[in-house]
């Protein structure tokens, strides 16, 4: 074999393995903050964002850094454009619909529908597995309350507080993540104190710590309904 041509073979091939290489290490900016966009809470284990899609608006190229959750408040169709250029427009999530999507993700994203998409998104910390408090009384299973999957991150529950039907006091297995579909009051009763209502309306969302002892609750207005996502 001629030595230049093995010899040029070779070179060609060390570039592609440095072109390669030097788009592996691209530094793509992370999905957040962005436009359209607000920050609801941050804590050691999560992050979790208001987000919109507006139509015509597109966002840059950008990596989710950690895995994550997607909770649609409003459904919406949303372009999505790949690494390579190549994009699609996807079914667009009904309401209440709750997606996992894993670390590592890389895309673009453009709103295209006249109602502009919206929902909370969850971002996973990567952190050590905490040890899951010993729950007195589990908060699930329960009526109005269906699993919507499960993984080695989330379990995830679709809840709904009947209205005049009385959930027990019990303590939180898991640190977990409330977000409100629909709005009501809820109506918490401690025990050795006052009774107190709280209305929640749509997009509300909350950190529950694992080992939080929940008080008896019951819906007076509603009824309620929330997606909650226990963390592994």
């Amino acid at each position: 074999m001629n030595r230049t041509i093995l010899k040029g073979g070779i070179l060609f091939a060390l570039a592609s393995v440095a072109l390669t290489a030097s788009l592996k290490a691209e530094d793509l900016p992370p999905a957040f903050p962005r436009e359209g966009s607000r920050k609801v809470l941050e804590n050691s284990r999560v992050i979790i964002w208001d987000a919109t899609w507006p139509k015509g608006k597109a966002t840059v190229l950008h990596e989710h850094p950690v895995d994550y959750l997607s909770v649609t408040l409003v459904e919406g169709a949303v372009k999505i454009t790949e690494r390579d250029g190549t994009s699609s427009v996807g079914r667009p999530a009904p309401f209440g619909f709750v997606r996992f999507n894993p670390k590592g993700t890389i895309h673009a994203e453009e709103g295209v529908s006249d109602q502009e998409r919206r929902a909370i998104m969850v971002e996973l910390k990567t952190v050590p597995r905490p040890a899951e408090a010993a729950a007195t009384r589990s908060g699930f299973p329960r009526d109005g309350a269906t699993k919507g999957l499960e993984n080695d991150r989330v379990a995830v529950w679709d809840v709904t507080w009947i209205q005049g039907q009385q959930i027990p006091r019990r303590q939180q297995g898991r640190d977990a993540v409330v977000v409100f579909l629909k709005g009501g009051v809820i109506r918490k009763s401690p025990e050795g104190a006052a009774v107190n209502d709280t209305r929640w309306h749509v997009g509300d969302a909350l950190y529950v710590p694992a080992g939080t002892d929940v008080p008896s609750e019951e819906a007076t207005q509603g009824p309620p309904r929330a997606v909650v996502i226990e963390l592994k």
